[in-house]
This record gives C-alpha cells, sequence and structure tokens, in this order.
C-alpha cells in the first residue's frame, strides 16, 4: 500500500510531530531514502523515538519498512505507465481467470437451481443501464 493511503487511513492518530515528519517525506522523497532515523529526526526537530512511532502509527513495523515502502514507490514511479498498466491489466485478468477456472461451481449452481426466489443488488454501470431500460434478461 502507498505511504499516503497509510498516511490517510491512521490520520485521525496522528499528532503535529508525526504531521512534521509526513510533511518532510513528502517533500523530500528522494533524500529519505539514504537518511538515517537520527537525521530524519534532527532535520524534522523530533526524535528518534518519534520517527520510529510514526512509522508505527501508520501501520508499519519501523523506520526500515518507511524506506522501503518509499523505494518501492519511487521505484514504481520510473516506470513507464502505460508499459506498467497494460501488463498490471493484463496480470490481474490472468490471475482472475485462472482462478475461476480452478473453482467448482456445481454447489452454487443447484443451489440458484432450486431457489424459489433470488435477490440481487448491483451498483455502477449495470444498476444504470438497469434504470435505464436497457437490462436483458
Amino acid at each position: 500500500m502507498k505511504l499516503e493511503a497509510l498516511v490517510s487511513r491512521h490520520y485521525d492518530e496522528l499528532n503535529p510531530n508525526d504531521l512534521i515528519i509526513w510533511r518532510y517525506i513528502t517533500q523530500n522523497k528522494e533524500q529519505c531514502l539514504n537518511m538515517t532515523i537520527e537525521a530524519l529526526a534532527q532535520l524534522c526537530n523530533v526524535s528518534r523515538s518519534t520517527v520510529m512511532r510514526f512509522a508505527q502509527k501508520i501501520g508499519l513495523s519501523g523506520y526500515s519498512e518507511l524506506k522501503a515502502c518509499l523505494r518501492f514507490e519511487l521505484e514504481e514511479d520510473e516506470v513507464p505507465v502505460s508499459r506498467n498498466l497494460v501488463s498490471l491489466i493484463c496480470d490481474s485478468n490472468i490471475k482472475a481467470i485462472h482462478h475461476f477456472q480452478s473453482q467448482n461451481y456445481d454447489d452454487i449452481c443447484q443451489i440458484l437451481y432450486n431457489a424459489k426466489r433470488i435477490f440481487m443488488y448491483g451498483t455502477g454501470g449495470v444498476c444504470r443501464n438497469q434504470s435505464a431500460g436497457n437490462f436483458r434478461e
């Protein structure tokens, strides 16, 4: 998960010192990659323990994992988006197909076949199509 998402998820738990650390990291990502926990703490005017607690508050095991996530994000940004996106979509679809092929659907098909009523709930495009009269049985 991206660091920004982790910080957003745990934002309510962060104190002003944590936000100072986060602001420094976001503005100096590349420098932080090679920085010790002591150096980051000194630049943010906080203690080493405060930096460690910040990493733990956002769900990481510590500063090393924080740096690893940061490195992963920076390396990910270096890959051309189009190639990375196409590969990601293709890999996801192949994995989904293999997963669906490996499942046994006999039981659920039998349950649906024998059901007197089936209730469905949908969101998104299918719902819009259905309400517009474009849904076909």
